[in-house]
């Protein structure tokens, strides 16, 4: 999430230097991601596209769902 949501604000600070603004977001993980991307994209604003290149897949696991798979582990 950080480093597609950083991309996407990287290409609009090349094009008109806009940064996220935190308080427009409401839970807490939000305002901590557009906070660090507000805060490192001025400094260096190709870090987050540079690493989609190396992307070869994404997952995200929560712990119900990390339940959930030992549940069908413990029963199969």
């Amino acid at each position: 999430m950080m480093i597609l949501e950083g991309a996407v604000w990287e290409a609009k600070y090349e094009l008109n230097k806009e940064l996220p603004d935190p308080s427009k977001y409401d839970t807490e993980d939000e305002i901590a991601l557009f906070t660090v991307l507000r805060d490192t994209i001025p400094s260096n604003p190709k870090r987050w596209r540079s690493m989609i290149p190396e992307l070869h897949g994404v997952s995200e696991e929560t712990t119900t769902g990390v339940h959930r798979l030992y549940k069908i582990a413990e029963a199969g």
